[in-house]
């Protein structure tokens, strides 16, 4: 059987995660760093925000909208 070491299953993962968010949200995020526990796949990513949306988060009246958008389009994007 060939096993794959802890740090290329991450980075491979990783390396996923970036592809599939740049080509359905049209932004990778700046850094991932990913854990495995037992069956779950843990994506801790930072830079995720479009400069569109860090702008609007300057006012605070935003987050709630832009809270809900993005929650929607994941559940969306996930549903494929």
């Amino acid at each position: 059987m060939n096993t794959i070491d802890t740090h290329t299953k991450e980075q491979q993962f990783s390396n996923l995660v970036r592809s599939y968010r740049k080509e359905y949200v049209g932004k990778g995020p700046n850094s991932i760093r990913v854990s495995f526990k037992d069956n779950w796949a843990i994506a801790h990513m930072t830079g995720v925000l479009s400069k569109v949306e860090s702008f609007y988060l300057n006012d605070k009246r935003n987050e709630s909208m832009l809270h809900y958008t993005r929650t929607e389009k994941i559940k969306q994007m996930y549903k494929k």
